[in-house]
């Protein structure tokens, strides 16, 4: 990522899936020495030796080990993947506004996420969660776009807002006006002007009461 605004990401910031997977998992790894405490004590009452005590410890951290990682993996992967590669995120209620390079605002609503990537040819944004509200500052020479669930819409001037919902992707256009591809090249554009809006749905795209 472009590093434009990350920040860091405290524990309380992961899903609670994910923390109690790591409480679940320390208890896990403190058994097999508290058995071991106990059978030291005699509790097994001599018919385990130290041999077999050492192999069923190592059993018991590897199994639980691999299911706490699994665990891990599939509570914070989409997390973590949103962490790597989000320029400016949000948390639930929080929002955030930011200047992007070119001099564009970007308002992040609550529990939102943007992938910036400017070169010499376009400014490109990636709305990878929640909605975003884009004041542009124009350039002919780089045309700027916001990418969501496969579509693009285009800055043709404007002030516009994108919302990246379960079921497909919104538009709103406050001032000036935009042009939305459909993802893939499905479809035709379509163009918006101020107080209308748009939306896409299963990679169809058309305008939607305001």
């Amino acid at each position: 990522t472009g590093g434009y605004g990350t920040r860091d990401t405290s524990f309380a910031e992961f899903p609670p899936a994910a923390q109690w997977v790591g409480i679940v998992f320390m208890c896990l790894a403190a058994w097999p020495f508290v058995r071991f405490i106990q059978l030291g004590r005699g509790d097994a009452r001599g018919l385990i030796r130290d041999s077999q005590i050492r192999a069923f410890m190592v059993i018991i951290l590897t199994v639980s080990g691999a299911i706490a990682a699994s665990l891990l993996i599939m509570a914070t992967g989409p997390h973590l993947y949103l962490l790597m590669r989000s320029d400016y995120r949000t948390g639930t209620g929080e929002r955030q506004t930011a200047a992007l390079p070119d001099g564009s605002r970007v308002i992040l609503d609550t529990d939102s996420a943007i992938a910036v990537a400017y070169d010499g040819n376009e400014r490109r944004i990636e709305l990878l969660r929640g909605r975003a509200w884009f004041d542009v500052k124009h350039d002919d020479a780089r045309p700027f776009r916001v990418a969501a669930q496969g579509g693009v819409t285009q800055d043709v001037g404007t002030a516009f807002a994108v919302e990246r919902g379960d079921d497909g992707v919104d538009v709103g256009v406050s001032a000036g006006v935009v042009r939305i591809s459909a993802p893939e090249g499905r479809g035709e554009d379509i163009t918006l002007k101020a107080r209308e809006r748009g939306r896409e749905r299963c990679g169809a795209i058309g305008q939607a009461p305001v």
